[in-house]
């Protein structure tokens, strides 16, 4: 199983505000749900969309969508997690 993981819109400034270093980090976790798919393991509802809001690296917290039939996920908003 392949699955695509696109970063877009305000995610897409969150990642440019990270270090380079935090950059390559989240880009090495993020490389591992190409193959596994994402964590799933904080799932919340945003507006009537089931969205995700994982803990990665101990320290970011990244929300994103799953799109299950086309193995996709939409990474929506880096931040820093609220237990860092």
């Amino acid at each position: 199983m392949t699955w695509q993981v696109f970063v877009r819109g305000a995610a897409e400034s969150d990642l440019e505000k990270l270090s380079d270093a935090g950059q390559a980090a989240l880009a090495a976790e993020m490389f591992t749900w190409v193959e596994q798919g994402p964590p799933r393991r904080t799932e919340c509802d945003v507006l009537g969309v089931r969205m995700f809001d994982d803990d990665v690296l101990g320290g970011l917290g990244v929300t994103y969508v799953v799109d299950d039939e086309h193995e996709r996920i939409l990474v929506v908003r880096i931040r820093k997690a609220p237990s860092a």
